[in-house]
């Protein structure tokens, strides 16, 4: 694992919510030599600790704050921060939905500096398929797959009782994956209408969707099929893509990535530090924010307006354009 010194540096960073996303913002924000303070209900924590996130901005001075806490919360939390002109970290996705936001933040100014974790962008195999991907010239099909048990997805807790299980906590596949809807956007730019099938289907004990199918064309005229789920025992996260000259396949669970473009074929085989990928969109959030990879406001509202989308021609049962 790599990490830049930065033992100077005292700037405060405030982390609000204290599951394990929070935790381990809260490791690596000492790593990258932050002075840590916590927002959470936990009775103790090794960090100074508030109840709210106003009583922390009104007793401290932050460089930034990251919101990690279950996506009903964000809006709320968000429109703190913009009052008090604080940058900000979201944990994906930004919002519950885009009406949530709307309603809630009624303003938010040009220059205000916000960031959506969608850390795929920072993973070493998106960074060489990004790379790569101009090479196939123009671009016919894809499809973009994740798929884990929620059972299984996080040891020792009970999936019934995560934020996950709840639609009104903003869990459900839909919004809990949308790593991969990022990664369309990210990928092959502006939808242009799409279709979707999403909800709950299966014996899981939860409320919220546990499958989710939408099929995206693409301003670029290229097609692009999703599938997400909370039922694969069998754990998978993989990209596939086909264009003019040729073929990438990205496995991200298996860590590794095969392309065939223009008859040469390139096969790659990686060994992922997990923990390296929050580090990296960490460091450049916070110490070169105008490179960083991650989706800014604008960006991050318009991966909600096509969760949105998704959920809307679910319930009409009909293609919808964006």
């Amino acid at each position: 694992m790599t990490v830049t010194n930065h033992s100077s540096i005292k700037s405060k960073v405030l982390i609000v919510g204290f599951g394990s996303a929070g935790q381990r913002h809260a490791k690596n924000s000492e790593l990258l030599g932050f002075d840590v303070v916590i927002v959470t209900s936990s009775i103790s924590t090794e960090y100074p600790c508030y109840k709210t996130l106003g009583e922390a901005i009104q007793k401290n001075t932050f460089k930034f704050v990251i919101i990690s806490t279950p996506t009903n919360k964000h809006s709320s939390e968000l429109k703190v921060c913009i009052e008090h002109n604080i940058p900000c970290l979201v944990e994906k996705p930004l919002a519950i939905s885009l009406i949530d936001l709307r309603k809630t933040v009624k303003k938010i100014p040009d220059n205000y500096i916000c960031s959506v974790g969608y850390l795929l962008r920072y993973h070493p195999i998106i960074k060489l398929l990004v790379k790569e991907l101009p090479k196939l010239g123009v671009l016919y099909d894809s499809s973009i797959s994740f798929g884990h048990y929620l059972p299984w997805w996080r040891p020792n807790t009970d999936y019934s009782k995560c934020y996950s299980a709840y639609i009104n906590q903003g869990g459900g596949v839909l919004l809990d994956s949308s790593h991969e809807i990022d990664l369309i956007y990210y990928l092959f730019g502006v939808v242009s209408s799409l279709v979707a099938v999403s909800g709950n289907f299966s014996n899981l004990d939860i409320d919220s969707d546990d499958e989710c199918f939408a099929i995206f064309r693409m301003a670029s005229k290229q097609v692009v099929q999703l599938r997400l789920d909370y039922l694969n025992k069998i754990p998978e996260r993989k990209i596939v893509i086909n264009g003019k000259n040729g073929s990438i396949v990205a496995d991200l669970m298996k860590e590794e990535y095969h392309s065939n473009i223009n008859s040469v074929e390139r096969k790659e085989s990686f060994s992922i530090d997990r923990n390296q990928i929050f580090i990296d969109e960490l460091m450049d959030f916070s110490h070169k924010y105008n490179e960083c990879l991650l989706p800014n406001l604008n960006d991050s509202i318009y991966i909600l307006k096509i969760i949105d989308t998704i959920r809307k021609s679910n319930i009409e049962e009909k293609w919808i354009k964006i």
